[in-house]
């Protein structure tokens, strides 16, 4: 299967498309679909485009199907003496993986860190998903750190912030 596309900056335009990706992926619940899902993604979607320190790239087909997206953040750091670039997110809609539409978006990102001077990216993968099991990532040059542990802690929201 071969597809035309390309790799762009995302929109706002591109809310809705982003949240069916999402949503098709079955791996969150809390994005069901409704009203409420929408809202947040497209608000935070609206964060991500008013921050320099963030890029969302979009896999686009020339009819303006969105095939998936790559969501990168540039972090500074005292301690590598320049930012790092984390990948917070790298999805591909399930009907169109296996054709290199993830690779083009984890290398438009790696070019996106080293044009904004990154020394390295970082990524948290679920080693529950197939992305993992197959190595993905290893097979592109991403080593598995072994001494370092990743931790999570969920904070409550704000009364009235539902």
């Amino acid at each position: 299967m071969s597809l035309d596309y390309r790799i762009r900056p995302a929109l706002f335009s591109d809310a809705e498309q982003l949240c069916q990706i999402l949503e098709s992926l079955g791996w969150f619940p809390h994005l069901d679909g409704s009203g409420f899902s929408r809202k947040g993604i497209a608000g935070q979607l609206a964060l991500c485009l008013a921050d320099a320190g963030h890029r969302l790239l979009v896999a686009q087909t020339d009819p303006g199907r969105l095939l998936g997206y790559a969501s990168l953040h540039r972090n500074p750091s005292l301690f590598l003496t320049s930012p790092e670039a984390y990948l917070a997110e790298l999805f591909v809609h399930p009907e169109t993986r296996g054709v290199g539409v993830g690779t083009r978006l984890l290398e438009e990102a790696e070019r996106c860190a080293q044009q904004w001077g990154c020394s390295r990216m970082t990524l948290v993968n679920n080693r529950q998903r197939k992305a993992y099991r197959n190595g993905f990532f290893l097979k592109r040059g991403w080593r598995e750190r072994e001494n370092m542990a990743n931790f999570v802690l969920p904070l409550p929201r704000p009364a009235g912030d539902e």
